[in-house]
């Protein structure tokens, strides 16, 4: 029997850019040939050795994905697993900062948020930390509990939030609001992330336009609640 998860081994490791994308192409190349190759078997194979052959396939595409995405996502930067927006809100940074991290506020404009837990209410500033419950309906609407810290805190301009959530994934949000004068601020949201779950990391080429494209959404939500408030008063 050929050596599968040598074979895919290398392959991956001679692709020009190494991503979910590419490498998924190389395991749907690898499935192919090898049903080609078994079919072609004279006399022909019973079924269930062609069953074997194609579970130990499997089996291996999954081990060489698991390395592969442990080796691609030790590079926090990488830009295969970022999104970046920003929007202009016609509000001052001050006023739009408690909407960056109070709870009562971020559930009215962060889209599947249906919860946010705080721990210990005493702690403000770096240190503090919040549980965000999202309904994530890229999963069935399944719950998910993403616990965020604050690393980086400096008000009304910058934060920079850890995010994790136990076997999945680990990451930053970075909120910076720029003063753009004439009570205008620029919100510019980048989010970073180190996907642990292979399977999951295999799907990044679909989940992280998607991911940016919910951050668009969300920003736009809360231009509209800021500014609308705004003109309340």
């Amino acid at each position: 029997m050929a050596d599968y998860k040598e074979l895919l081994r290398k392959a991956v490791e001679a692709l020009p850019e190494n991503n979910g994308g590419a490498r998924r192409a190389v395991y749907e190349k690898a499935r192919a040939a090898l049903v080609g190759q078994l079919r072609a078997i004279s006399p022909p194979l019973p079924a269930r050795d062609i069953t074997t052959h194609r579970l130990q396939l499997e089996d291996c595409i999954r081990q060489v994905e698991q390395e592969a995405s442990e080796a691609n996502i030790a590079g926090m930067g990488a830009d295969s697993n970022r999104a970046v927006t920003s929007i202009v809100i016609k509000q001052k940074p001050a006023v739009i900062w408690p909407w960056l991290y109070k709870a009562d506020k971020v559930k009215q404009w962060v889209s599947w948020l249906v919860e946010v837990r705080v721990p210990d209410p005493t702690v403000h500033g770096v240190g503090a930390t919040s549980v965000w419950v999202m309904k994530d309906e890229n999963n069935g609407g399944a719950l998910m509990e993403i616990v965020a810290k604050n690393r980086e805190y400096a008000p009304p301009s910058h934060l920079v939030l850890q995010i994790s959530v136990q076997g999945e994934f680990t990451g930053e949000n970075v909120y910076e609001l720029v003063d753009l004068g004439n009570g205008r601020t620029r919100l510019e949201m980048d989010s970073r992330y180190r996907i642990s779950n292979w399977f999951a990391n295999l799907l990044e080429p679909v989940v992280t336009p998607a991911a940016r494209k919910k951050m668009v959404a969300d920003e736009a939500r809360l231009k509209s609640i800021v500014e609308s408030k705004a003109e309340v008063r």
